[in-house]
């Protein structure tokens, strides 16, 4: 047998599911959302998203994991106030690796 490497966990900040990002990444939703991993398991997911973010919205977040909970664990943390590219400055890094870790230790 091949040694598969093994993801215990996706975490993603800022990620957009809006209309305009399914032109640049709408690919790669199926394997986000877990409808295509091949016999792989699905790990624990995370997201991490500013109140508003000029990309996408809460809603939209919503709408896509509660399609993603059919599949396995998901959460998400909004962040209140919070813009995509504000959310991604150095300025909310102490906050979002403090949501992260504090995940990762509950989903692990």
């Amino acid at each position: 047998q091949k040694n598969r490497n093994i993801i215990a966990a996706y975490i993603a900040v800022g990620y957009t599911f809006g209309n305009f990002a399914t032109l640049g990444f709408g690919r790669h939703f199926p394997s986000v959302v877990g409808e295509s991993v091949g016999g792989i398991a699905i790990p624990p997911k995370l997201f991490v998203m500013g109140e508003r973010d000029e990309f996408t919205s809460v809603d939209q977040l919503e709408k896509m994991t509660k399609k993603m909970k059919t599949n396995g664990k998901v959460d998400t943390e909004i962040v209140a106030d919070v813009g995509h590219f504000k959310l991604e400055s150095s300025t909310y890094d102490p906050l979002v690796a403090k949501m992260v870790l504090n995940w990762l230790e509950k989903a692990l």
